[in-house]
């Protein structure tokens, strides 16, 4: 297994096994999707993506930042999902750093909060 996708399926374990995260979202751990949502998708979803440098360390570890979306009919169910994967991600077995987070508002009339962490494996 390669580790881009390896990286990617950690990424959905740690949020889709996070019941307090998946009860917030329209159809649960089947509201998280790799990069894009399903066109008949709910209003509460969260959508990831993984990115990495092409040199590894000395010990042949990669650093890959992992960006998480999570959207709502409201800016303020949006913050709660967003607050909630921070806790899932915070109690994962996996250790992540965090980078930031920023509330936007799309063209779609879409809110969401972009979180930012970088996991090392």
């Amino acid at each position: 297994m390669s580790k881009w996708l390896q990286i990617s399926e950690l990424v959905y374990a740690d949020l889709a096994l996070h019941t307090p995260l998946t009860t917030l979202l329209s159809h649960g751990p089947d509201s998280i999707y790799p990069l894009i949502a399903t066109p008949n998708e709910g209003d509460s979803f969260i959508n990831y993506y993984t990115s990495y440098e092409t040199k590894p360390s000395k010990d042949g570890i990669y650093e890959f930042t992992v960006v998480i979306n999570a959207f709502a009919s409201t800016y303020n169910k949006a913050i709660a999902i967003a607050d909630k994967v921070t806790d899932a991600i915070k109690a994962s077995n996996n250790i992540y750093l965090i980078q930031g987070g920023k509330p936007v508002f799309n063209d779609q009339d879409e809110f969401y909060i972009e979180q930012t962490f970088n996991i090392k494996k």
